[in-house]
């Protein structure tokens, strides 16, 4: 059975179908919140915790999108009466929103995942671009979320 607190940061029926049985019945599930360098913000449906990865997600990971990015639904088990958490696994994805790492390398940097709507907003100030105006679009293709555009205009004075 899935919390009711889980289900108002967003878990539904496609994440509870796509997720191991097994892994549901060892572990909790919680979202995250924020990504730091070495450590994460994951919200259980009752508070934000600091959690960590174990080794093994560490040192399997073949690319920065094995890491649980923004939005990533995760299975955690928590310590310390909720202060604290290890993450032992993300669940599958919905969507995905990423962009390249700069320089020649290619690889992928993590924006967010599982999102719905992605919402872009750029000035029409001097640093206007029309070729970067395109890009995030691309970007919110790629992740099957919906792009929602929004260009604001600089006031005349």
């Amino acid at each position: 059975m899935i919390s009711y607190d889980i289900e108002k940061l967003g878990f539904g029926k496609w994440f509870q179908d796509n997720a191991d049985p097994l892994d549901l019945n060892r572990f909790d599930i919680a979202r995250v919140m924020a990504v730091h360098k070495d450590s994460y913000i994951i919200n259980n449906g009752k508070n934000d915790v600091l959690a960590e990865l174990t080794g093994k997600m560490l040192f399997s990971a073949d690319s920065p999108i094995d890491y649980p990015a923004v939005g990533d639904w995760v299975f955690a088990t928590f310590y310390d009466e909720n202060s604290f958490s290890i993450i032992h696994k993300v669940l599958a994805r919905k969507s995905l929103l990423k962009r390249k790492t700069p320089g020649k390398k290619i690889d992928f940097q993590l924006i967010a995942a599982n999102i719905d709507v992605a919402f872009i907003v750029q000035s029409m100030d001097t640093n206007f671009n029309l070729t970067l105006k395109s890009m995030p679009s691309g970007h919110g293709q790629s992740s099957k979320a919906l792009p929602f555009e929004r260009l604001i205009a600089t006031p005349i004075y």
